[in-house]
């Protein structure tokens, strides 16, 4: 009977972890549309605040404009779109279907604010 009480108790928490994998995924796919949506909204303000900055400027100050993401900058995001790990953990392994990494984001989301950071200077 010890026996089969361990097989049940280890049949139960296989069930238990493969439900908690399903629910990360689930949370991780969420935190990352989220991000995305995030990172959209903060470049529609910038966007905003520049239209607002140049339309109180006076005609004789002209206003900056950024160049954008460097060539390299736009090849890894590419990368990543076309479902390829950018991150130091997974580099140039094939992503699921539907999968998001959050170390992947997270580095693109770095190396954008690089380049943004260079093109204000």
């Amino acid at each position: 009977m010890a026996n089969d009480d361990i097989m049940t108790t280890l049949f139960e928490l296989e069930q238990t972890m493969a439900h908690l994998l399903q629910e990360t995924q689930t949370m991780q796919n969420q935190i990352s549309a989220l991000m995305r949506e995030n990172k959209n909204l903060k470049s529609k303000n910038e966007k905003l605040q520049q239209l607002l900055i140049d339309s109180k400027e006076t005609t004789d100050h002209q206003p900056t404009t950024s160049p954008g993401p460097s060539a390299s900058t736009q090849m890894i995001t590419q990368l990543y779109q076309q479902g390829f790990h950018i991150c130091n953990e997974e580099y140039g392994k094939r992503m699921g279907e539907g999968e998001h990494c959050l170390f992947c984001e997270a580095m693109i989301d770095r190396l954008l604010e690089g380049s943004d950071s260079h093109a204000k200077r």
